[in-house]
Formats: structure tokens, C-alpha cells, sequence
């Protein structure tokens, strides 16, 4: 036990005058020091800025998406992941999903594979009125509750309720941009808006979305149940955009959902055995393995620029350290000669080479906690996330950095003999 207090505490002492001498070699080279840790620091400041900013993104994105409803199934009359590989002139020659269908898979799905069945249609740029006030919005008509399905919050006021919806009264939830205009500061609950000439009661506004990235915002939005949104526009199935929404009860009902609305709605539109079905069923969260991996590409760009800061960081603590080798020669030699291993010597100067890399890392992770306590105090709803995963990794950067800058001095160090160092 004696023994192993007396190792430890030579080992003590031993990295107790690298420190010294890290701090002496720091002195008197202080503008290449300076230099070289600039190199550091930046590198560091780069590589978790741009992992910060990034992971930050993702989480602020995936978050948005929830508004679309985790793993809800969309039944469209187009994919969702290749819109942009189908040709309109096609996805107009199929068949819009209908109110009789929804109502046709409320009647035989399997109440315990879902949460929630809705309808939906939106019809873009509606005249809304209040007084002598118009606004243009786009008007969303639901048959279920979609409010259980997407993510919205509000800011004063409810959301329609069953008999509501059922009974088509008129009634509107609207957007925060829509109540400004229309309203100003006037309180809207209970207020009377015209949409197609007839009155629609406000019981809910919603609350103001914004920030660096919004996705589907609901500012320019008035909902209404869909038995109301037909006496305002009569025929609008035929002409405007309709989908049915289905939330899977769980993660593990999701393909059995799938399966089941697929087998349903073939039959409801006679399709034959073999023939392709004229209808998709899109799970939304392909969204969020887009950005992930949108998010990967960013990554990959951040930390090929934060390289080339930590190369430059690098070359200089090399050259610091064959310095350092330089001018300690003497001093080398002594401790060579007095007993110190090869081992110890190299030790020795690759703790220094790491100190000093260190030093400039943890400058480069001061730099960006700044900056995220002065974004976040300032930021509205987009907030960065510093996580301390982003900080371990800086730091073992930056020691990988002084490893690799500095073993070749060390080695060179430690290779000198004695009686040739000592006449140096």
C-alpha cells in the first residue's frame, strides 16, 4: 500500500511540473502559443457551433412535425415521398378520397386498431369577413376531431366539440393572423364572421406561430367542422383537396391499420385482384428521416470544416513542442541520465502537447456557451440545445488533437541519448 501511494505520488509530482513547464513554454513563446491555440480554438468552436446548431435544428424541426401527428396514416390519391417524381396530369386522373368513404371505414374498421378517423378538406385563399374587414384565408373542414390527430395550441377560446361537428353548427376556430386582421384588438370569441355569405361563430383562436422555421403554420387558417364547410361550399369535394386521417391506437397497430384500410377501401372501389390500387396510404414520419438525414449532411459539412481549423491548431502545437524539445535538451539529457525511461520522456511531452491543445478546446467551448446564452436570451421560439455529450466531445477532440500534434516531438525527445543531450 505504501508502494502504491509512493508511485502515485511521484506520478503527482510528475504531472504537476509538465504543468509548470506547459506554463513556462506558454510565457516564453507566447504570440506562436497564442497562434497556435487561436488554431484550436477555432477548430473546436467550429465543430460543436455546427453540432449545436444542427441537433438543434433537428429537435426544433421534429418537434414542428408533431403537428402532422405521430405515425398517422394520410390516405391520398398521390405519395408523399415522390411528389415530385409524379406527373400532375396523373395524380388528377385519380381518385380523390370522399366523405363516403371515411364514413364507409368508420362503419367496418376495427375500433381497437385506431385512435382517431378523420376527413378533411382545405380550400385555399376563402374570403372571411368581419364588418368592413376582409382577409383571404384557407379554410379547413374536418368530419372528425383533428384536433386529437395534429398538434395545435390555442390562444383563447375552445375547439369545436362532438355535437358540433355532427350537427354542422357554425362554428370556427381561427388563426392568430386571421383574428389580427379581422379584429385587431378586439376580443373575437363570440363574434360573428362571414364566410360564403352566411355567419360562422368564433369560439377559438389559435396561437401565433413563428420563428427561423414554422412548419404548416395555423395563422392563416379558419377550421370548421366539415358538415359546415359544405353549406359553405357547396360541391368543394369535387374541387378541393380532401384527405382521410387515421391515428394508429399504437406503433404496433400500424401495419395492421395499413393492411386492413388497404383490403377495405379496394373493395369499396372494386378494384380487381392484381390491379394496382388507385390510392396511397403515406405514413408522415418519412418527414422526420428526411431531416435526420438532411441533418447528417450538415454534420458531415461541419465537421470538415472544423478539420481544417483543428490541421492548422495541430501544426502549431507540433511546432511549439519541437521547440520546446529544442530548448530543453540539457535538461533532457539530466533527467536521462538519471535513470528517466524512454517511456517517461515521451509521456511527459505528449501531456504537455495535450495540455496545451486542452487549453485551446476548452477556449473554443467557452466561446460557443456564450454565444448560445446570448442567442437563447434573445431567441423567440427557436432555442439552442448545449448538451453536455457535445462538450465531452470537444474535449476529447481536442486531446486527440495534442496527441497527434505532439507524438512526434515526444518520440523524438524521448530517442535522444543522454551523454549527446547533455552536451548540447
Amino acid at each position: 500500500m505504501n508502494k502504491l501511494l509512493t508511485y502515485l505520488r511521484v506520478r503527482w509530482d510528475a504531472f504537476l511540473e509538465v504543468i509548470r513547464l506547459t506554463g513556462r513554454t506558454l510565457k516564453l513563446n507566447l504570440l506562436r502559443t497564442s497562434l497556435s491555440l487561436l488554431g484550436v480554438s477555432i477548430g473546436i468552436f467550429s465543430v460543436v457551433s455546427i453540432l449545436v446548431g444542427v441537433d438543434s435544428l433537428q429537435n426544433y424541426l421534429i418537434h414542428s412535425l408533431r403537428k402532422f401527428g405521430n405515425n398517422t396514416l394520410y390516405i391520398d390519391r398521390f405519395d408523399y415521398k415522390n411528389m415530385g417524381n409524379q406527373p400532375w396530369a396523373k395524380i388528377r386522373r385519380m381518385r380523390k378520397p370522399s366523405y363516403e368513404e371515411y364514413r364507409f371505414l368508420q362503419r367496418k374498421l376495427d375500433s381497437t386498431l385506431y385512435d382517431e378517423l378523420n376527413f378533411r378538406m382545405v380550400v385555399p385563399g376563402m374570403a372571411v369577413k368581419y364588418g368592413k374587414e376582409k382577409v383571404r384565408a384557407s379554410l379547413l373542414g374536418d368530419a372528425g376531431n383533428i384536433f386529437r390527430i395534429m398538434s395545435f395550441d390555442l390562444d383563447k377560446g375552445r375547439f369545436y366539440n362532438a355535437l358540433e361537428r355532427e350537427k354542422g353548427l357554425p362554428v370556427a376556430v381561427i388563426g392568430w393572423d386571421v383574428a389580427d386582421a379581422l379584429f385587431g384588438g378586439e376580443n373575437p370569441l363570440g363574434k360573428y364572421i362571414q364566410i360564403g355569405g352566411k355567419k360562422i361563430k368564433v369560439i377559438g383562436v389559435f396561437q401565433k406561430e413563428g420563428g427561423m422555421v414554422t412548419v404548416n403554420p395555423a395563422n392563416n387558417k379558419v377550421f370548421v367542422p366539415y358538415l359546415t364547410m359544405r353549406k359553405l361550399v357547396p360541391g368543394g369535394q369535387r374541387r378541393f383537396y380532401t384527405t382521410i386521417m387515421v391515428k394508429p391506437a399504437s406503433e404496433a397497430t400500424l401495419e395492421d391499420l395499413k393492411g386492413r384500410i388497404e383490403v377495405l377501401l379496394r373493395n369499396y372501389r372494386k378494384l380487381k385482384p392484381g390491379e394496382k390500387s388507385n390510392f396511397y396510404i403515406n405514413n408522415i414520419d418519412f418527414l422526420k428521416d428526411m431531416v435526420k438525414r438532411s441533418m447528417r449532411v450538415l454534420n458531415l459539412a461541419g465537421w470538415i470544416l472544423g478539420g481544417f481549423s483543428l490541421l492548422v491548431g495541430a501544426f502549431g502545437i507540433a511546432n511549439i513542442m519541437f521547440v520546446s524539445v529544442k530548448e530543453r535538451t540539457r535538461e533532457i539529457g539530466i533527467q536521462k541520465a538519471l535513470g528517466a525511461k524512454r517511456g517517461f520522456i515521451l509521456a511527459e511531452f505528449l501531456l504537455e502537447a495535450v495540455i496545451l491543445a486542452l487549453v485551446g478546446g476548452i477556449l473554443g467551448l467557452v466561446l460557443v456557451l456564450f454565444i448560445v446564452k446570448v442567442f437563447n436570451a434573445h431567441a423567440a421560439d427557436f432555442v439552442l440545445i448545449y448538451r453536455q455529450s457535445q462538450i465531452l466531445k470537444g474535449l476529447l477532440i481536442s486531446a486527440l488533437t495534442g496527441v497527434v500534434a505532439g507524438f512526434f516531438p515526444a518520440w523524438q525527445a524521448s530517442r535522444l541519448h543522454p551523454i549527446d543531450a547533455i552536451r548540447k
